[in-house]
């Protein structure tokens, strides 16, 4: 990030919020997003101590990322720049169990392949999977993120911020650290995602859609067993189920 923005944004003071959004007024990448986010996140836990992730605790990654089609090339371009053929056809085997795993949240994804969008019933489906916190994500390994300077935006934003103005994004044991500061009377202000996901979908295009993790690994599956390098559309291939973005905002369950 440019040095002269990220000191407009953390000058703003009780405006760095506003401020960051309007950073991208003038067009943005999803690296700028991620860039501007950290700078946020950063202010975050400079002005609350309670908003710190506890060392070595793993529990957002517990449930599997809806991942875009851009947030999806960023980390294939971190795979195949930062790991080794041995460590992507072990993410593809760990995928390849977790599909497997009646337990998991990708069986139940996959059945979206007949599912209905418009029937009523397909937001209760889709709303299990999505609150299914018992699916590890395979790119946690020895309670740590492989790819984590390229990891997706959600995972970057979750714990320390507020899903809409009126939906909070954080985990149980921040909410253990959030009550008691609350009660003491202080005020905590925190950034909203909403606008920072719905600039992500933006990127995308007409068309957008997200899927999990998984299936972007799945479905670039190559012959011997590896990842293919080239990211590539799978928004027209049936065995591959994915959703419109407007499933990723809470109205969609309304």
């Amino acid at each position: 990030m440019d040095a002269d923005l990220r000191s407009k944004i953390m000058g703003a003071g009780d405006l760095i919020y506003d401020v960051a959004l309007e950073s991208f007024e003038d067009g943005y990448e999803l690296e700028n997003i991620y860039e501007v986010l950290t700078v946020v996140l950063d202010d975050v836990e400079a002005k609350y101590e309670c908003m710190h992730c506890d060392a070595g605790c793993y529990d957002c990654c517990s449930q599997l990322p809806l991942v875009t089609f851009r947030e999806w090339a960023h980390i294939l371009n971190h795979l195949y720049s930062q790991s080794t053929v041995a460590f992507r056809k072990q993410l593809v085997n760990s995928c390849h169990k977790l599909m497997d795993d009646a337990e998991s949240a990708l069986p139940l994804w996959m059945k979206m392949k007949e599912m209905d969008l418009d029937n009523p019933s397909a937001a209760d489906t889709i709303d299990n999977i999505f609150s299914n916190e018992s699916t590890q994500c395979p790119l946690l390994i020895d309670g740590l993120c492989s790819v984590y300077e390229a990891r997706p935006l959600i995972c970057r934003a979750y714990g320390r911020m507020m899903r809409s103005e009126e939906d909070s994004l954080y985990c149980q044991p921040i909410v253990n650290k959030l009550l008691p500061v609350m009660q003491s009377g202080q005020q905590v202000e925190l950034p909203v995602y909403k606008h920072y996901q719905e600039l992500s979908y933006e990127l995308e295009g007409d068309g957008a859609y997200f899927t999990l993790l998984p299936v972007w690994i799945l479905s670039h599956e190559s012959n011997d067993g590896d990842i293919d390098p080239q990211p590539h559309d799978i928004s027209n291939n049936s065995d591959w189920p994915i959703l419109p973005v407007k499933w990723g905002f809470a109205q969609a369950f309304e």
